[in-house]
């Protein structure tokens, strides 16, 4: 787009001066033009001035001759003789001036022909007057002779001045018209010129306008960078593979403690910082650099102004500039908190691997060392309770009771919490589960329940999802026992499961792609229900809203079900009323395909 623009800018101006050229053109040829009609009529005017300055010398000669003719007087043939002097220069300038006409030429020469004629019959005239003051019969007739050729030489020269007043009423109407031409090309000229000037305005003023964003867009991100690299502590380097030149950013020398210019723009500078041990290092990332080539990630430990240690990781590109050269632009980041961190965590692994390797001993012994002798137990409170001879009776059947009810709970604990240790280890193969068939399993399981209860299961038509066959069929069997222990007493429970398909901008406690759907699983009874400020916490271990002696449990079945869910990648949530009920919901992705 940029260079088409550019490119119709560049036609747009060679039109103008090829416009502007050629009206300068024609305006200049107008006006050379009206300069020759000006100088063809000045000579027209000099051919009348020389014509009429020619019959005013005939009419003065012929006049001096009448006048010394009827006077005697030899005065009046000083005019006569001056005139026939002049005749003959202007004759001569007369013929001078006509030779570029032809018409104009023979007339020129016709007239100096009678011209001549005519001066001889006047000197004749002259010549034959006798001095008694009469005339003879031949001296009348040259008189009239005379006569004749004085008309014949005013008609030629009316004729010339005519042919020329033609010539110049005809130049004048060339001269107005040229000077029209001349004033409307002169216009358009200077329309042209004045929008070649415009054109040129509106471009200076849009390309300076567009250098100023330019220029006020690069000092913001020169800006932006500058506070970039202070905020991460990031410092910059451009280094001319060519010539070997390498420039840092002020806060390449900052990150090291030092004020911008307190060492030399030099790498050798550079690698004096470097710890010995890192040098070799660093060394080969230079060499790297120098062959063009992108060296793999290393960090390495430089000395600071300070004297404190840093670990930084340098990152680089190549590009050419202008001139061919091979720059490296390239950035030094202090990554020593990272590296800290990273040495915290490989800390805190170590830790976690220990507190695991002593889970798995506390769990070999709740599976082994503790259940032994509870199980002794058990079995000496059993015999015991149907020995006859051994029976007990009153009181101290009453705390035999309770120690048979707190043995019972503790197995109860510990099945839960081996069943809660195992959810890591066991193996997370997903498949493709029809929801409809387990829930039919899990009603067999709590079949006996059901019965006691006099409970009704209503399940609505189930997707296949994709899970971990046995931790789903755990997870949902844990919220139907949870409904059918919580039911109210004398109040037939009501089990209600419910499926449908939502968007991910529904699940509250997700915040992730925006297109993401979620299998919607709600599990809603008419039992005790309980406050939702109680909604988050019953998730928790241990975590009981009822006396052990209210409803039996150990608090771990709902931390079971949550893990469970998370495990999926899912979410769970719940809420209720006080003796109206629970619901229980249920978000697991449509898409999942192994649990985390």
């Amino acid at each position: 787009m940029k260079e088409k623009t550019y490119r119709v800018y560049i036609a747009v101006f060679f039109i103008a001066i090829f416009l502007f050229l050629f009206f300068s053109v024609i305006t200049f040829k107008q006006i050379n033009d009206l300069v020759t009609i000006q100088n063809q009529v000045e000579h027209t005017y000099e051919v009348q001035q020389k014509t009429q300055l020619l019959l005013s010398d005939l009419i003065n000669a012929e006049t001096g001759q009448r006048g010394f003719l009827l006077t005697r007087d030899s005065s009046f043939l000083e005019p006569f003789h001056t005139a026939e002097l002049k005749i003959n220069g202007h004759l001569n300038e007369l013929i001078k001036l006509t030779t570029k006409d032809s018409k104009q030429t023979k007339h020129a020469a016709h007239l100096k022909k009678l011209h001549k004629k005519r001066q001889k019959f006047l000197k004749d005239v002259l010549d034959d007057y006798a001095p008694e003051g009469y005339m003879t019969n031949s001296t009348e007739n040259k008189i009239y002779i005379g006569k004749k050729l004085m008309d014949s030489c005013r008609d030629i020269l009316v004729d010339i001045k005519n042919i020329e007043f033609a010539k110049l009423q005809n130049k004048q109407e060339k001269s107005d018209e040229k000077v029209r031409s001349a004033s409307i090309f002169a216009l358009v000229a200077m329309l042209v010129s004045l929008l070649i000037i415009l054109v040129a305005f509106y471009k200076i003023d849009y390309d300076l306008n567009k250098m100023r964003r330019i220029l006020k867009n690069l000092n913001l991100s020169n800006s932006k960078l500058t506070t970039a690299q202070k905020v991460g502590n990031i410092g910059q380097w451009v280094w001319n593979i060519t010539k070997n030149e390498i420039v840092y950013s002020d806060q390449h020398f900052r990150q090291l403690g030092y004020e911008p210019g307190d060492y030399p723009h030099e790498v050798e500078a550079f690698f004096e910082m470097i710890i010995p041990e890192d040098i070799q290092a660093v060394s080969k990332i230079g060499e790297h650099i120098l062959a063009k080539e992108i060296a793999e990630n290393f960090i390495y430990r430089i000395r600071k102004k300070d004297g404190t240690i840093a670990n930084f990781l340098s990152k680089y590109n190549f590009l050419e500039d202008e001139n061919g050269d091979t720059i490296a632009i390239g950035v030094n980041l202090d990554v020593t908190k990272d590296v800290q961190f990273a040495e915290d965590l490989e800390f805190r692994n170590q830790s976690l691997l220990k507190a695991n390797n002593e889970l798995s001993s506390f769990n070999y012994i709740a599976s082994h060392d503790l259940q032994e002798p509870l199980r002794k137990i058990q079995m000496f409170i059993s015999r015991i309770d149907s020995d006859e001879e051994t029976k007990i009776s009153g009181r101290s059947e009453q705390f035999f009771g309770k120690i048979k009810n707190a043995a019972n709970r503790m197995q109860v604990l510990i099945n839960d919490l081996l069943a809660f240790s195992r959810l890591n280890k066991t193996d997370k193969v997903m498949e493709a589960l029809d929801m409809n068939i387990l829930f039919e399993n899990i009603r067999e399981e709590w079949l006996q329940s059901i019965e006691d209860k006099n409970a009704e299961i209503i399940v609505h038509d189930m997707p296949k999802i994709n899970g971990v066959p046995f931790l789903i069929q755990t997870l949902f069997s844990n919220l139907i026992g949870n409904s059918l222990k919580y039911s109210v007493e004398k109040r037939k429970p009501v089990i209600k499961i419910e499926h449908k398909e939502i968007g991910s901008q529904k699940v509250k406690a997700y915040h992730g792609d925006a297109y993401k759907r979620f299998h919607c699983i709600t599990i809603k009874d008419n039992g005790i229900g309980f406050e939702n400020e109680y909604a988050e916490k019953i998730f928790e271990l241990f975590q009981r809203l009822h006396g052990k002696n209210t409803f039996a449990g150990t608090g771990i079945g709902l931390a079971i079900c949550k893990k469970i869910v998370e495990s999926h990648d899912g979410f769970i949530e719940a809420s209720g009323k006080p003796n109206e009920g629970a619901v229980f919901t249920v978000y697991l992705p449509v898409d999942s395909q192994t649990p985390g």
